[in-house]
């Protein structure tokens, strides 16, 4: 039987991964700023649906659950797009 106690050490420990995936997504950022000032310098677009679509085939390679290739897809998407609107600034 799950104790309270179990339920409450499993969120601790989901609480500890939010962190570090928010740590993670604004390095992301940074990073997504630095290539839109250099696409800027070039004149090449923001949006490169090619370069999606083999991080998203990639991603999926790699996916071994539990999350079904569907939901990584859908918040990879999010987070490109917000990376694109990074940029755009």
């Amino acid at each position: 039987m799950v104790t309270n106690d179990k339920i409450n050490k499993y969120r601790e420990r989901i609480n500890l991964i939010n962190l570090q995936i928010l740590e993670l997504l604004s390095s992301r950022g940074e990073l997504a700023k630095k290539i839109g000032e250099e696409k800027r310098k070039l004149g090449l677009k923001v949006y490169d649906p090619k370069r999606e679509e083999e991080i998203i085939s990639q991603l999926l390679d790699q996916n071994r659950g539990p999350f079904d290739d569907e939901a990584i897809k859908d918040i990879f998407e999010e987070i490109f797009k917000a990376s694109r609107d990074l940029q755009k600034k």
